[in-house]
């Protein structure tokens, strides 16, 4: 790979998805193959039904550098139930950087999600929004 960065690799769709994390983490380490430089961050992006506060924990055990994301939340869901969102949301600072994900299509709801995780569960250090996901009906 001429001059880019190593960040991750493809993962087989026969692939148990915890054990395939766990490999990407332990054998991407975000450098450049050619130059040897560090790469800004790696990503762990998140796995439905999988990505929860311990799975988090294990992963920053095994990647201290890692960028960890939360699954797309739905905004209307998490405005509709505060012990859902805690209970989706809730991380302890050892889980940062951590990236909060939510999907929606109203500008309005997503502002008050957003403001609501920042409330009840702590900092995030970016927020990524999902306005168009294919499967935004099976996410939250």
């Amino acid at each position: 790979h001429e001059g880019g960065f190593l960040i991750g690799f493809w993962l087989s769709p026969t692939a148990r998805p915890l054990e395939s994390i766990m490999t990407a983490l332990l054998l991407t380490s975000g450098y450049c193959c050619d130059t040897g430089a560090v790469a800004p961050s790696f990503h762990v992006a998140p796995m439905q039904c999988y990505t929860n506060r311990h799975l988090r924990f294990l992963l920053r055990r095994l990647n201290a550098a890692a960028v960890l994301w939360t699954e797309m939340e739905k905004a209307a869901d998490l405005l509709a139930s505060e012990a859902a969102l805690e209970r989706r949301l809730m991380h302890a600072p050892a889980e940062r950087p951590l990236v909060l994900q939510l999907g929606g299509g109203e500008a309005s709801e997503l502002r008050r999600a957003g403001e609501l995780a920042f409330a009840r569960c702590g900092e995030f250090d970016e927020v990524n929004l999902n306005c168009g996901c294919p499967s935004i009906e099976k996410g939250g």
